[in-house]
């Protein structure tokens, strides 16, 4: 989520004994969304005993405010991404 929301992911670097050295002393950089930063924090706690996996309590954060669970579950609701359905031809041109 901290990487759809910034574009990076939060410890990145191109040296990778660099990035694991930043994901265990660095702290997490703030996210502008606040409902959006708490619910980063909670899934990316470094001590497994603190972080947040249940997800009934991660639907009631308040970034999941507006989603009506219920109708997700019952697969009633319209995703906000519309995708064109491509051609077996156009496929086949990424291919």
């Amino acid at each position: 989520m901290y990487e759809l929301a910034t574009g990076t992911p939060p410890f990145y670097s191109d040296d990778v004994v660099a990035q694991y050295r930043r994901i265990l002393r660095d702290r997490l950089p703030n996210l502008q969304d606040y409902s959006l930063d708490l619910l980063v924090r909670g899934l990316l706690q470094k001590d497994p005993r603190q972080r947040l996996a249940d997800a009934t309590r991660i639907k009631t954060y308040d970034y999941f405010k507006d989603i009506d669970w219920e109708m997700v579950a019952a697969k009633e609701i319209q995703s906000p991404l519309c995708w064109r359905q491509t051609t077996s031809s156009e496929a086949e041109e990424v291919l």
